[in-house]
């Protein structure tokens, strides 16, 4: 899930997000806080990239983000594959039937 066409809008920005943490098992446990940040925040990226200057910008967004998450105790999300976190969920999803759906008179 996204929205379309923001991820070219951050880019055309010259937004370039940095990767700090890598999680590599994903079920790990821990007490993280998980942000969809372009779902989250989508129209508070696009006012500040479209109504300041890239720094200016780039600070509104940072402290958005503070304010919903600690920044060591998080894991944001932007648009791209699915989170590692739901790949059981999706397996899931694939491998249950449909469910069937009754008709009513």
């Amino acid at each position: 899930m996204g929205i379309f066409g923001l991820w070219p809008f951050i880019k055309k920005k010259l937004f370039d997000p940095v990767q700090k943490y890598i999680r590599t098992d994903p079920t790990e446990a821990g007490p993280y806080r998980r942000l969809d940040l372009l779902g989250s925040l989508y129209p508070v990226i696009r006012n500040a990239y479209t109504f300041h200057p890239m720094e200016v910008a780039h600070s509104i967004v940072e402290k958005a983000i503070r304010r919903l998450v600690h920044p060591t105790r998080s894991i944001v999300y932007i648009d791209g594959a699915p989170a590692a976190e739901k790949e059981r969920t999706h397996d899931q999803r694939k491998s249950s039937p449909l469910p069937k759906v009754r008709k009513s008179c």
